[in-house]
């Protein structure tokens, strides 16, 4: 199902209604942003000037192309250890709390949309405590045996991916409703937050045991083609079987885990002929300057929708 882009903009909730049955949200920091506004640094350049200044004095270089923010933090892990800098990332985002804008955020995706939601944020913002759903909706692992005698993703705290928020289910309830997974980790687990370009690369070469199952140099994805794979209990399942929204995330080149595993994805959905889609929703600022980030994302398999500011988003997608 294509649609022309001088209409999407107008429609594009219509068309992502009508294909609720097929759609997950990819949700970034973005959201974090506009519920805080001026009140708190959301910024990762904020969180890794507080981790530079713990062992330096030194002013740090503005980042320019020279090198990324993921470089930094590995830069900085070389002068402190891992385990301090995770107990410090953890002590900052346990701190976050949600404000309306969350809670209006939590009710719109929870009962209008009631999709699947990936996050490559740390915070609990999203994992409100619903008063009328205490029983339901809590922290879950997805670990139950799945058809075919598989047992599925096996959990780890380095990689907790088969953890969400939601209700208790099998992987065809969860998939098809409301939960919250997220990408690169999380504060429940100090281990599985993912800050540096070691720690992405990390992530990637754990997902392709999965993708790529048996094969270490040519991506067959004989892992991922059978019908019960070893992702199926993890987020991983989303990425390839369902249409994305990406909002709220910058997604530059600093996203090296993420915007590999769109590659996969755009790979695997060509190799199999499969029709899952894709919209990545900005601002016409965010993209008037980035046309190769454009082409990438056109590649991918995902239309750019351009929006006149950020607020005119997050009442169209969530009544904000």
């Amino acid at each position: 199902m294509n649609f022309p882009q001088k209409d999407i903009t107008s429609d594009i909730c219509s068309i992502l209604k009508s294909r609720k049955n097929d759609l997950a949200f990819v949700l970034g920091n973005g959201i974090n942003r506009a519920a805080y506004g001026n009140k708190q640094d959301t910024s990762w350049m904020g969180l890794l000037q507080e981790l530079y200044g713990e062992y330096s004095k030194n002013e740090l270089p503005k980042i320019n192309g020279g090198m990324s923010y993921t470089e930094l933090y590995d830069i900085i892990e070389m002068h402190q250890k891992d385990n301090v800098l995770r107990t410090h990332v953890i002590e900052k985002y346990s701190q976050w709390k949600p404000v309306d804008f969350h809670q209006r955020l939590f009710k719109s995706l929870k009962e209008f949309w009631n999709v699947p939601v990936l996050t490559t944020n740390f915070d609990l913002n999203l994992e409100i405590k619903d008063k009328a759903n205490d029983n339901d909706f809590s922290k879950h692992l997805m670990k139950y045996p799945v058809e075919g005698g598989k047992k599925g993703y096996k959990f780890s705290n380095y990689y907790p991916w088969n953890s969400y928020y939601g209700r208790v289910g099998n992987w065809k309830q969860i998939f098809n409703e409301f939960s919250v997974w997220h990408i690169n980790g999380t504060v429940n687990y100090k281990n599985s937050i993912k800050l540096g370009l070691t720690q992405y690369i990390s992530q990637c070469q754990h997902a392709r045991q999965y993708i790529h199952k048996g094969n270490d140099n040519l991506d067959l994805f004989n892992g991922k083609n059978v019908p019960y794979w070893d992702g199926i209990n993890s987020w991983l399942h989303l990425v390839f079987n369902k249409s994305l929204c990406i909002i709220g995330l910058t997604l530059d080149a600093n996203e090296v885990f993420l915007r590999w595993l769109l590659i996969e994805r755009k790979k695997y959905l060509y190799k199999k002929k499969i029709n899952h889609e894709g919209w990545y929703i900005c601002t016409k600022n965010e993209i008037k300057n980035h046309k190769d980030k454009k082409f990438f994302l056109n590649e991918m398999g995902f239309k750019v929708v351009e929006f006149g500011k950020y607020d005119d988003i997050y009442r169209e997608f969530f009544d904000l």
